[in-house]
């Protein structure tokens, strides 16, 4: 079965599927929704008394900073911050919290905040009394954000709400820094309290940021780290290190402290809302089907699945195994550069991966008819098909090693036909063609097998002859002496040629062999033609 008709089936039947999911998803809708929207309910309100929480954590920081400063300029932020405070908690008021310890926080703010905050304006207040304010209600509303798991069933959120709460609390105690540091660049030189106090909340702050990295997703581990890079995290950091062991003599502004300190703090929040959207996104998705349903749907979702998986692992399988061989027998090829291999069993498939196997054979005896013809070409005398003089140099250097090795004789035989000039010039060149045929059929024939017989060039010819010794060689060299007068071309009639033997000595090269064999050639010439002549070795003993 071709793959795209199995790629077809399976879309089919994961249409089929997700259509029947739907199907009962649907049934179940009704009973479900009520349910959702509780959790949703939960999360949401979760989400606005954190928003509370970071609107008393600035109102806090500006207020400890006015008590040491009270600038027009810093009156009027703080003035600011209590109004975005009093809008948050306005919202809240109008929500039904299913948490009573929530609703009495907030009913407890809405009384008590206005009066403090007359306090702090008319100078009756201090950091001492200002601070354990404003940290004693926010810890409350992170608790009560903490234990509204107790209205969530479901044990994943749970625990996200948890650790949703190390990061309210990393914040808090990010926060209270911000404010006793804000206190000590207002005045202008810390006490020992306030190092203490800021040492013991940079404590915290670290801890409960762990908690979070260890318990939180990934993604939104992630997400923080990207965030606090880009924000002034490392330079507050330092600041906070440089008030616990001062190493620096310069202090910011507290203006610039402020700024920077709730940068971080607000990417903080950024990232705890982001975390609680998660979640609330995430239990609207979670809802459960009874019990019935989820048997049923169980059953035909096992069998479509179980049919997809069939059928996928079929075609991966296939995938595969093709795959492989396709590939196993490419690398073979690429590894041995033999392009005689083929691809196995492919061929015969008739699917995609068949067709692609045909077509890797067809390119593959393309390719090597290519290199066998390249190998003619580039070895061979194209008009005897005899080797040529580059392919004689190469089995020579692998003769002369097997000849060094085992010392069995090498030889040569340099062959001129004679008055080979006179016949082009008389006949014509075709007809001196013919008689280079003839001679080279005549070579050929009448040696042994292991022997090669190349055109050295023009009417001259060579013949290698391994294993051979000088008198073996001689008497060769005699009878093609001999069948080349039995030669007779309606043209030309009797031809002859003049022969030169040397026999490699040891340990010398081609040149200086060739070179004897030419001379032996030369004295054949010189003695009449039509003769053998044997080559000298270098003392003049003929060799």
């Amino acid at each position: 079965m071709p793959i795209r008709v199995r790629i077809l089936l399976l879309t089919l039947l994961s249409i089929a599927a997700v259509t029947t999911a739907f199907l009962f998803k649907y049934e179940d809708y009704r009973e479900t929704t009520r349910l959702a929207e509780s959790h949703q309910m939960v999360i949401r309100q979760a989400l606005a008394l954190s928003n509370l929480i970071h609107e008393l954590q600035k109102e806090r920081g500006l207020t400890a900073g006015v008590l040491v400063d009270k600038a027009p300029a810093r009156v009027a932020v703080l003035k600011k911050q209590r109004a975005a405070s009093d809008e948050q908690l306005q919202q809240l008021r109008g929500v039904s919290f299913g948490s009573e310890e929530a609703a009495s926080i907030i009913a407890e703010l809405a009384f008590s905040l206005p009066g403090f905050r007359r306090q702090v304006d008319q100078g009756k207040a201090t950091w001492k009394g200002v601070r354990p304010y404003y940290s004693s209600r926010i810890q409350k509303s992170i608790d009560a954000i903490t234990r509204m798991d107790r209205l969530l069933p479901m044990g994943r959120a749970t625990l996200e709400l948890h650790t949703l709460s190390n990061l309210a609390v990393s914040r808090e105690s990010l926060g209270l820094i911000r404010a006793t540091i804000n206190r000590i660049y207002s005045r202008g030189y810390p006490d020992a309290f306030e190092v203490m106090s800021v040492a013991k909340l940079y404590g915290a702050y670290l801890e409960n940021l762990r908690l979070f990295r260890r318990d939180a997703g990934e993604e939104l581990v992630a997400w923080l780290d990207e965030l606090m890079v880009d924000v002034k995290s490392p330079l507050v950091i330092r600041r906070v290190e440089n008030v616990l062991r001062p190493t620096e003599k310069v202090i910011p502004s507290p203006e610039l402290w402020w700024r920077d300190a709730t940068a971080v703090v607000d990417q903080l929040k950024v990232v705890e809302d982001h975390a609680f959207r998660q979640l609330q996104a995430r239990i609207s998705s979670m809802v459960e089907k009874r019990r019935s349903d989820l048997a049923f749907f169980g059953l035909v979702a096992g069998s479509i699945t179980f049919g997809v998986v069939a059928l996928a692992a079929l075609t991966f399988a296939r995938m595969l195994k093709a795959l492989s061989i396709l590939l196993g027998t490419l690398d073979l090829i690429m590894y041995t550069q033999d392009f005689k291999l083929r691809v196995k069993g492919e061929e015969l498939r008739r699917d995609e991966f068949g067709r692609i196997g045909r077509t890797i054979n067809g390119l593959l005896t393309f390719t090597d008819r290519i290199i066998d013809d390249k190998d003619f070409l580039a070895n061979c005398d194209p008009l005897t098909d005899l080797a040529n003089r580059r392919r004689l140099e190469e089995l020579v250097v692998r003769e002369f090693k097997r000849d060094d090795r085992y010392g069995q004789g090498v030889g040569l035989i340099f062959c001129d036909i004679d008055f080979f000039k006179r016949i082009n010039d008389t006949h014509g060149h075709d007809i001196g063609d013919d008689v280079l045929k003839a001679f080279s059929e005549m070579l050929v024939a009448q040696t042994r097998d292991n022997d090669t017989v190349a055109r050295w060039g023009g009417e001259e010819f060579v013949i290698l002859l391994p294993e051979q010794n000088l008198e073996g060689a001689e008497v060769l060299a005699e009878k093609l002496r001999k069948e080349t007068e039995t030669l007779h071309l309606p043209e030309v009639g009797q031809i002859s040629c003049s022969f030169g033997v040397a026999i490699r000595q040891k340990g010398e090269l081609l040149e200086p062999l060739c070179k004897r064999a030419d001379e032996a050639v030369y004295r054949a010439k010189k003695e009449g033609r039509n003769r053998v002549c044997v080559a000298h070795d270098t003392l003049g003993s003929v060799v």
